[in-house]
């Protein structure tokens, strides 16, 4: 089939034909979930209209190990693009947050994680956790609150 003959069938047909294979065309981008997660932590996907049921899809981040199998579990929604436009090869380029969260809202648990060194700094006053080379905190005013007790340990530990 030319390229004129396929233009006009995907025009009369809303059809888009494709090395000979025939599918409904897709919207780019697209909304989907994470339906599964395949073995070596592969996310499958699904999406309205996707006759195929969930399939293997490339992923533009690389979150944690394990982090799909959550997303499955609550069917996280996320944006989707095609591989030369086949809605048969996702590639999901972004995770949605839920409507109902609201900004600023409180998550169970928030895990961050670097091979040497995390930082948090806000203006001159910082937090490091460093590799093999423990915790700096730095500011112009440190305070430790606490309800209950509170420890300072080490093998050399100096206040003052």
């Amino acid at each position: 089939m030319s390229n004129e003959q396929m233009m006009d069938h995907e025009q009369e047909t809303g059809e888009v034909v494709s090395i000979g294979t025939r599918f409904s065309p897709v919207p780019a981008p697209a909304v989907g979930w994470i339906a599964s997660v395949a073995p070596q932590d592969i996310p499958c996907v699904d999406y309205e209209g996707n006759k195929a049921g969930p399939l293997p899809a490339e992923c533009a981040m690389v979150p944690m190990p394990g982090t799909f199998a959550s997303m499955a579990e609550r069917r996280q929604r996320v944006v989707l693009v095609f591989d030369g436009n086949d809605p048969l090869r996702p590639i999901i380029t972004a995770f949605l947050r839920s409507r109902e969260m609201k900004e600023g809202a409180a998550q169970e648990r928030l895990r961050i994680e670097a091979h040497d060194e995390i930082s948090l700094v806000c203006g001159n006053e910082s937090v490091t956790l460093r590799r093999n080379k423990g915790v700096l905190v730095s500011g112009t005013n440190i305070t430790v609150d606490s309800l209950g007790v509170a420890r300072v340990r080490g093998a050399d530990t100096r206040i003052g």
